[in-house]
């Protein structure tokens, strides 16, 4: 199983799957959203990579099989998990389309101000409004508690 331990010593898993016979050069990142994992993916990949495209399905930290992390863990930090896990497989940004779901949306549109990605696919996402710092934390803990 494919996992990376960050600088924190917090593993962080992934999968990832290659095309068997390349058409394009593009790789698919998909971040999920909150309470779920890199398997809500997993019914879209098998086409994807018979259709020429690589995909990697991170599970953010505190989801499935990662990790929780020691401290807080806010849409900036997923992304900077997110882009160690690219860097680790040694991703080029530019050849990279972030497809993010949710509040992987929010994840997906940090990279895209970060990183020259080649685009940003939104599914489901949560816009940013005023209260949602403290609706996302309360969210958090209600995952984290298994409710």
């Amino acid at each position: 199983m494919p996992w990376l331990t960050l600088a924190h010593h917090e593993p962080v898993f992934y999968s990832w799957t290659q095309a068997e016979a390349p058409s394009s050069s593009l790789t698919l990142l998909f971040i999920h959203g909150l309470g779920s994992s890199n398997t809500f993916f997993f019914t879209v990949i098998p086409s994807l990579v018979l259709d020429g495209y690589s995909c990697v399905a991170v599970d953010t930290p505190g989801s499935a099989l990662s990790a929780q992390r020691s401290s807080d863990c806010d849409v900036a930090t997923l992304s900077d998990v997110a882009s160690s896990v690219i860097a680790h497989l040694g991703l080029h940004p530019c050849r990279l389309v972030v497809v993010g779901h949710s509040m992987g949306g929010l994840v997906a549109s940090e990279m895209a101000l970060r990183l020259d990605v080649r685009a940003v696919a939104l599914i489901g996402p949560v816009e940013p409004s005023e209260g949602l710092a403290d609706r996302f934390a309360a969210r958090v803990k209600l995952v984290q508690a298994g409710k």
